[in-house]
């Protein structure tokens, strides 16, 4: 009775796995096919980052920050104040020359009187002029510091860092704040050199974010005049011929759609591309 349970036992498990294993390399197939046609219609690379025009704010004077009215990641117009320095000392120095230029005011035009009557010498003129000119020179410079300990949005965009806090020391060449403007933000890609003959201007382009699942498009909008490395800090020197053979990059510039749309895309972040090859 066990031998005939045996023989009667159906074979259908064994025919559903022939069948999974089918599908699974028919998938794996159809995977690799499309794989191999796009590597062969694309030039790809993943050497490529979202950039944007960044512009670090640094003050024409020095002094210590007295408030921020902003943190990072905020929006701001053009002419927003962001920041601004203890200006105490700069406004007594305005008082300062507020009060020399009206002295010197004041004798410039009782000197020029007694110029116009003959009374006094050209020289001594010149010499009373010279002063209120300086006065005058003085003041704007006195006023102009004034200014200088609020710094004010360049343009409308959105601040990327902020690098000090109320209390800190600023002076001119330390940056305190940097920003972007959205509407400036572009792919840059590092592509070989070997693969720069396929690309045009204007090719369209897939691109692929860490930061989203789906796929963005966008197009070259310039091509490199120079590989990467004629701008590293330090060159090679291959003048002693000690050489060896790497392959340059060619910086490519991508467009990317508007921000509004993708509002995840933020400079710094990764990119996979896929430029459709020039088919002239």
């Amino acid at each position: 009775m066990e031998t005939l349970r045996r023989e009667e036992k159906p074979k259908y498990p064994k025919t559903i796995r022939y069948v999974v294993i089918a599908i699974v390399a028919l998938v794996v197939l159809g995977w690799l096919g499309k794989w191999l046609v796009y590597r062969l219609t694309h030039v790809t690379t993943d050497a490529a980052f979202v950039k944007a025009d960044i512009v670090s704010l640094e003050p024409l004077v020095s002094g210590h920050v007295k408030e921020i009215f902003v943190d990072e990641g905020v929006a701001v117009e053009a002419g927003q104040l962001l920041l601004t320095l203890d200006d105490r000392s700069y406004q007594q120095a305005l008082e300062k020359a507020d009060a020399s230029l009206k002295r010197a005011e004041l004798s410039y035009v009782r000197n020029k009187k007694l110029h116009e009557s003959r009374t006094i010498s050209d020289a001594k003129f010149e010499d009373v002029e010279a002063a209120y000119k300086e006065a005058k020179a003085a003041r704007e410079q006195a006023s102009l510091n004034v200014s200088y300990t609020k710094i004010m949005a360049p343009f409308r965009g959105v601040i990327a860092k902020k690098y000090v806090d109320p209390g800190d020391f600023s002076a001119p060449g330390l940056p305190v704040l940097a920003i972007y403007d959205p509407a400036t933000l572009h792919v840059m890609a590092n592509l070989e050199e070997s693969k720069v003959k396929h690309v045009r201007m204007g090719a369209d382009t897939d691109l692929f974010l860490d930061a989203y699942s789906g796929r963005l498009r966008g197009k070259v909008i310039r091509i490199g005049e120079a590989t990467a490395a004629e701008f590293a800090l330090i060159p090679r020197d291959v003048s002693a011929g000690e050489f060896t053979k790497v392959v340059q990059r060619i910086p490519i510039k991508i467009s990317l759609p508007p921000r509004e749309q993708y509002p995840f895309l933020k400079p710094g972040l990764s990119v996979t591309i896929g430029i459709e090859k020039d088919k002239s």
